[in-house]
């Protein structure tokens, strides 16, 4: 009987084993996002980044791809 009880242990245990090799744990965090997402991120030399969005600063504005007097 002891054998069977060890025997049921060790497959539960094998198949929680490959079930978290297989699925990742849910408090892992995202990985990557859209293109579009990481192009935003980018912003030009004379640009800050604020939130997702890329913004000028004070006297000057977007023109282009880049922020001008």
């Amino acid at each position: 009987m002891k054998t069977i009880h060890l025997a049921i242990a060790t497959l539960v245990g094998i198949v929680l084993a490959l079930w978290w090799a297989v699925m990742p744990p849910r408090f892992a965090p995202p990985q990557g996002g859209s293109v579009a997402e990481q192009r935003l991120l980018q912003c030009p030399a004379n640009s800050y980044l604020k939130g997702k969005l890329c913004v000028c600063g004070a006297g000057t504005r977007w023109t282009g791809a880049a922020c001008t007097r």
